[in-house]
C-alpha cells in the first residue's frame, strides 16, 4: 500500500491520515500524518511538537518496536529542528542527517537567511528571464533576447547536446533543481536553489548537493504552502519560483520563456525522451501562468 504522503495534496487526505494516526497509535502512522501536513506546507505546530518529543523520549526497546529508527528517526529530528528554527531561529549543532553530511547541512542552514536576502537584493530592479525546458523554444532564436536579461533563471538539465544557444541562450544566474536531480551540473553565477518544501530541513541524501558550488539554499515553506493551496498539487519548480518572486514583489520584472508544450509531442528540450511528472497539475499551472501574463500585459 502506498504512503498517504504520495496521495493528492488536499485536506480530505489530511483528515484521513490524522484519523489513522489517532486510531492506530503507531509512530509510522503519526509520522506519515505530520509529513503529509508538511507536504501541504505546514511544519510542526506546538501541539505536534509535544507529540514528537514524546516519541523521542521512548526507551530504546519501545523505540525499536515503534520503528523510531533510521531515516524515520532522522525525519522526526528534522521536524523538531525546523520548529526550533522557525520559532526562535535556533539551529541545532547536529542536524539529523548522516554524520558525514552534518557539517555541510549545518553550514547551509546557517547561511539560509543571508543567502535568500542577498538573492532578493541582487534581483531588485533587475530584468529577470525565467526559462523553462519546453521545446517550444526550438527554432525561435530567442537566445540573445534571453541573455540580455540581468538575471536568467533555469531549471534542472537546462543544457545538453540537444540545446542550441541561439534558441535558449547560455546565461545562467540562478539554477533551480529538484531534490532528486542527478543530471549534469550547470554552474550558476549566483546560487543554486533546491526546489520543494523547504528542503534544507527535509532532504536526506546530500551527495549531489555537496558537489555544487556555494551558495546553495532553498525557498521558504510559506511559498510552497501558498502554491499548494492554489493548486491542490505539488507545484513544479517553475511555478514555485514564480510564486517566490511574486512574494518578493519582483514578478513585475520577469519574462517567461520555454513554458508549455510545443505541439510536437516532445516534452523536454535538453532531454528529448523525458516525460512529464504526473505529480503536477499541468492544466492548472498553465491557467495560473496565463493569468499572470494577462495581468502583466
Amino acid at each position: 500500500m502506498s504512503s498517504v504522503s504520495n496521495a493528492p495534496l488536499n485536506l480530505n487526505q489530511l483528515v484521513k491520515a490524522h484519523r489513522k494516526a489517532l486510531s492506530s497509535n503507531l509512530f509510522v502512522d503519526w509520522l506519515d500524518y505530520v509529513l503529509y501536513r508538511r507536504q501541504l506546507g505546514y511544519p510542526l505546530s506546538a501541539c505536534r511538537l509535544n507529540e514528537a518529543q514524546k516519541w523521542l523520549q521512548l526507551n530504546i526497546i519501545s523505540r525499536f518496536k515503534q520503528r523510531v529508527r533510521g531515516h524515520r528517526y532522522r525525519q522526526l529530528g528534522n521536524l523538531i529542528d525546523e520548529y526550533n528554527y522557525l520559532s526562535s531561529q535556533v539551529l541545532t549543532p547536529k542536524p539529523k542527517v548522516k554524520p558525514v553530511d552534518r557539517n555541510f547541512v549545518r553550514l547551509l542552514r546557517g547561511q539560509r537567511g543571508a543567502s535568500l536576502s542577498k538573492l532578493t537584493k541582487q534581483m531588485d530592479n533587475k530584468t529577470i528571464a525565467i526559462v523553462g525546458n519546453s521545446p517550444s523554444l526550438i527554432g525561435k532564436r530567442l537566445g540573445k533576447e534571453i541573455d540580455k536579461h540581468d538575471i536568467v533563471i533555469r531549471f534542472n538539465q537546462c543544457f545538453s547536446e540537444h540545446t542550441l544557444n541561439k534558441d535558449i541562450g547560455s546565461k545562467l544566474s540562478l539554477w533551480v533543481i529538484a531534490p532528486d536531480f542527478r543530471g549534469d551540473y550547470q554552474a550558476p553565477e549566483l546560487a543554486t536553489i533546491i526546489a520543494g518544501p523547504a528542503m534544507l530541513w527535509k532532504l536526506q541524501y546530500w551527495d549531489y548537493i555537496k558537489g555544487c558550488d556555494l551558495p546553495v539554499t532553498d525557498l521558504p515553506i510559506s511559498v510552497w504552502r501558498d502554491t499548494v493551496s492554489e493548486l491542490n498539487a505539488p507545484p513544479s519548480a517553475g511555478l514555485l519560483v514564480l510564486s517566490w518572486l511574486k512574494q518578493q514583489a519582483l514578478v513585475g520584472n520577469c519574462s517567461l520563456f520555454g513554458f508549455g508544450f510545443s505541439g510536437s509531442g516532445q516534452y523536454h528540450q535538453a532531454l528529448p525522451t523525458h516525460t512529464p511528472s504526473e505529480r503536477h497539475d499541468w492544466g492548472k499551472e498553465r491557467q495560473i501562468i496565463e493569468q499572470w501574463h494577462q495581468q502583466k500585459s
